[in-house]
């Protein structure tokens, strides 16, 4: 989905609720003072994380939208309208700038970053259209379990659809003495 479509939040809540492992790619391709991963070394990485067998991940960087589909079971599309996504965008900018939340790698946002041409209010307006056709590409391509979501309502359903579905057995070892 494009930026503010509610990736990470859903993905935490998912993983959270079928005990799956948890893999934001932001946090993987940010490092520290903003300084981006170097493609190979995000590939490797996400292969290495990847060989778990049950895992969720948020994010759609060209780089490794071919590892993540090799690798994954399910596809979850989060399809919102710019109008519902670009003031999520803004919102939670103005909340990270207010606060001075520390993202990933001790990085935080700044206003002129956000507003910069590559900053993500900006990204968000004017690559909307662009990100979705990537989305669709991806959606059509993909052979597994697809799930496309083009409403907060939808959210819930699909969530509930997921839980239902056959999920591995997580079980805690435990020694007794």
């Amino acid at each position: 989905g494009t930026p503010g479509a509610g990736k990470s939040t859903l993905a935490r809540e998912l993983a959270l609720s079928l005990c799956l492992h948890h893999y934001e790619l932001d946090a993987i391709y940010w490092g520290e003072n903003w300084e981006r991963c170097d493609d190979d070394v995000f590939d490797a990485t996400l292969s290495t994380l990847c060989r778990s067998d049950c895992w969720i991940a948020d994010g759609s960087y060209p780089a490794v939208i071919d590892l993540m589909k090799q690798r994954s079971e399910f596809l979850i599309w989060l399809d919102l309208p710019l109008y519902i996504s670009l003031p999520r965008v803004i919102l939670r900018t103005m909340d990270r700038l207010i606060h001075r939340k520390v993202l990933w790698n001790n990085n935080r946002e700044s206003l002129r970053r956000a507003l910069a041409t590559d900053g993500m209010i900006p990204y968000a307006v004017f690559h909307h259209r662009r990100n979705r056709a990537l989305a669709r590409s991806i959606w059509e391509t993909f052979e597994g379990r697809k799930f496309h979501i083009k409403n907060t309502n939808e959210m819930a359903q699909m969530i509930e659809k997921l839980k239902a579905l056959h999920m591995p057995e997580r079980t805690n070892s435990r020694e007794t003495a």
